[in-house]
């Protein structure tokens, strides 16, 4: 290896280090947004160390339905079909949230760490809502 393709390897090293370290600090900042977020009134415990296998199934149950969600409403014959096949996906979402929230429907909107979109979706605080 010559000098040349010595510093470029370090310099591509230090672009790594770099851009990690952006990220953390970006993770940061939208960790401190979500806590300072507005209290909603849902109560949330926190992770025990017996839960691991549990939430590991959860994620994987999570990417699950994302995959069919999306395969489900890609099959849809037209446009027509396809808005239908959302709107089915966004029912059972929405059945799901008001059974999260304990059926509370004052002053509770969404879980904490969201927000709600005019259209009534709860995403990540840090995400815009689409117009």
């Amino acid at each position: 290896m010559n000098k040349t393709s010595k510093r470029v390897s370090k310099t591509k090293a230090q672009a790594k280090k770099s851009s990690a370290g952006k990220r953390a600090k970006t993770q940061l900042k939208t960790s401190r947004r979500i806590e300072s977020s507005p209290q909603t009134h849902a109560r949330v415990s926190s992770l025990e160390t017996g839960d691991t296998e549990s939430y590991l199934r959860l994620r994987q149950v999570l990417d699950s339905f994302h995959a069919v969600a999306i395969y489900y409403y890609a099959s849809g014959e037209n446009a027509q079909d396809r808005t239908e096949r959302q709107k089915k996906v966004k029912q059972h979402l929405d059945s799901f949230l008001y059974e999260a929230l304990d059926g509370e429907t004052e002053g509770v909107t969404c879980p904490p760490g969201t927000r709600q979109c005019p259209g009534g979706d709860c995403i990540p605080v840090f995400q815009p809502c689409l117009e």
